[in-house]
C-alpha cells in the first residue's frame, strides 16, 4: 500500500464484504432438515479463537505475559418465528439428543454436529466459508412477548462450538 493513499483511491478495484451476503447451513436433526430452519435465520454472530487467559511469568523485577488458553466465542443466531414454529421444534429436538426427557445425558458423539456459514460477494459468488465443528445448542429459544408492539417474533439461540475452521 502506498503511504498517504486512501480507500477511495482504489476506486472500482476495491471490493468489500457486505454484512447481508451470507447463509448459514444448519445440520439435520431428528426428522427436521437444517436447511428448512436455516432460511429463518436473520443474523449470525461468531468469532474465531480468542486468547481467554493471559499467563504471567516473573522475570526479576519485571513481569512478562504469554498467551494462555484459547477460547471460541459461541455461535449466536437470531431467527424470525414462522407458523408453524419449526425453529423452536428443531432446537428442542436437538436438545433432547443432549439430555433426554428422563434427564439423562447422551454421549457427546450423539448430539454434536457441524454447521457452516458461507459469505458471498455482491455477485453471489462464494468468497468465504466457515465450518463450525462440535456444535450443539447451549441456549434454546426464549419467548419475548409483549402487547406493546406488533413486531415479528424473534428467537435468540446460542450454540457451543468446539472448533472453527475457514474452508475458503
Amino acid at each position: 500500500m502506498i503511504i498517504g493513499s486512501s480507500i477511495k483511491d482504489f476506486g472500482a478495484n476495491l471490493r468489500l464484504q457486505r454484512s447481508y451476503n451470507w447463509e448459514i447451513l444448519l445440520p439435520d436433526v431428528v426428522g427436521l432438515r437444517g436447511t428448512d430452519v436455516s432460511k429463518f435465520c436473520q443474523s449470525v454472530s461468531f468469532g474465531q479463537y480468542n486468547v481467554d487467559e493471559i499467563d504471567h511469568l516473573r522475570y526479576g523485577p519485571f513481569r512478562t505475559k504469554y498467551a494462555g488458553k484459547l477460547e471460541i466465542v459461541e455461535l449466536k443466531l437470531m431467527f424470525i418465528v414462522p407458523i408453524p414454529d419449526i425453529v423452536s421444534e428443531y432446537f428442542l429436538r436437538w436438545r433432547e439428543l443432549v439430555i433426554d426427557k428422563a434427564g439423562l445425558y447422551s454421549p457427546k458423539v450423539k448430539y454434536v454436529k457441524d454447521a457452516h456459514v458461507v459469505l458471498y460477494d455482491v455477485d453471489g459468488k462464494e468468497v468465504s466459508k466457515f465450518r463450525f465443528i462440535g456444535v450443539f445448542p447451549k441456549e434454546l429459544p426464549e419467548f419475548d412477548l409483549s402487547y406493546e408492539s406488533e413486531e415479528i417474533l424473534k428467537y435468540r439461540v446460542a450454540l457451543s462450538v468446539d472448533k472453527v475452521t475457514k474452508l475458503l
